[in-house]
């Protein structure tokens, strides 16, 4: 009786161990079925970078619920500047980016980043002598209007419309500016 016990405990453990090698190679199967894929879709930031060489027109999506259309003026490693129509730029944070719509079948090209570019800081920096009025809406959908009145090294203050109060808002809350030319 022993022998067919343990006959049985062998065929039982041999089939499962069959099924793990199985679902092993499907596992590694799949995950090269995406690496392949995934190089051919290309990067996100790849897709950036051809928008903005190419001068295309592409309507941005963001998670505050915007819709930006323009053309990409400049690029950084954590922004994207937008020229929206004659009278307005919109500074857009790259994560706060849920999509991108344009003509066409999208890209293939892979960037893994943008070493070089403007900052968040460098362009505020920028329209701080130019009276610019700006609109800001932060990471959490607060938004703020008013003049620029100084930036840090980590932080931005606003004059805000209205009762002329002043706002110091750190600079990796911002989510979006909107900046009328």
């Amino acid at each position: 009786m022993q022998g067919e016990h343990g006959g049985f405990d062998a065929q039982l453990h041999a089939l499962t161990d069959d099924e793990r090698r199985a679902e092993a190679i499907k596992r590694r199967r799949r995950q090269s079925d995406r690496r392949v894929a995934a190089a051919l879709s290309g990067t996100f930031v790849g897709t950036l970078t051809e928008i903005f060489e190419t001068g295309s027109v592409v309507t941005v999506l963001t998670r505050s619920g915007s819709n930006f259309r323009g053309t990409i003026a400049a690029l950084g490693p954590e922004i994207v500047v937008l020229t929206v129509g004659a009278n307005a730029q919109v500074v857009l944070r790259q994560e706060a980016i849920e999509g991108l719509r344009e003509f066409g079948s999208g890209h293939d090209r892979t960037v893994e980043t943008i070493a070089h570019g403007p900052e968040l800081a460098d362009i505020l920096d920028q329209w701080t002598n130019e009276n610019r009025r700006l609109s800001l809406t932060l990471s959490r959908g607060n938004t703020v209007a008013g003049q620029l009145s100084r930036v840090g090294l980590d932080q931005v203050v606003l004059v805000l419309d209205g009762d002329g109060e002043t706002m110091t808002i750190p600079l990796a809350g911002i989510d979006q500016i909107v900046a009328s030319l």
